[in-house]
């Protein structure tokens, strides 16, 4: 770990540096916070404290509730070793409130502060619509985009592909551009 900090934090600098040293006190103490839980592999390890982290320096509207009083809640979708590593995290502090963290299956069970989702999620054969080029270029697999006043949709085949969904020719020729 000490190599880990010397090597990751020589490379920051400025406010990143901060943050990238936040982020290893938090796996330092996640190591320390439950003794019982299995430990997870390094890189799930890093993610999870950028999740923690990152609700630290995020302001939610005063007038939000938290979905329970006196919590802060991340919820998981889908199943991922990040999980693993924020279950570590269970009962630490942020802003002033206990985390818990929480798996769900579904999008529409998130009610949490943070929905954090899983990688293998492109695995299921889920299509997926967003808006933007910005979208596909994150993974997504269809782009809602306005283009000389209209709106359109762009596609991206290879991510269809890789959840096993096959787009009909019909979409595909009516689309405004194919990605591969």
């Amino acid at each position: 770990m000490a190599l880990l900090s010397r090597t990751f934090l020589s490379r920051r600098r400025g406010p990143g540096r901060f943050l990238a040293a936040a982020m290893l006190a938090a796996l330092a103490s996640a190591k320390n916070a439950r003794s019982d839980a299995p430990a997870a592999p390094l890189e799930a390890q890093v993610k999870a404290a950028f999740v923690y982290n990152f609700a630290k320096f995020i302001d939610w509207p005063s007038n939000i509730s938290p979905p329970k009083a006196g919590t802060f809640v991340i919820d998981v979708l889908g199943d991922s070793p990040v999980l693993g590593a924020l279950n570590a995290l269970d009962g630490q502090e942020v802003k002033g409130r206990r985390l818990v963290v929480r798996q769900i299956q579904r999008l529409s069970e998130a009610s949490g502060n943070v929905l954090f989702v899983a990688s293998r999620l492109r695995d299921l054969p889920i299509l997926t619509v967003g808006e933007g080029d910005e979208f596909l270029r994150a993974g997504g697999m269809i782009a809602l985009v306005q283009v000389d006043g209209k709106i359109r949709y762009r596609v991206r085949v290879r991510q269809a592909e890789a959840a096993r969904l096959v787009i009909s020719s019909k979409l595909l020729n009516l689309a405004d551009r194919k990605g591969e």
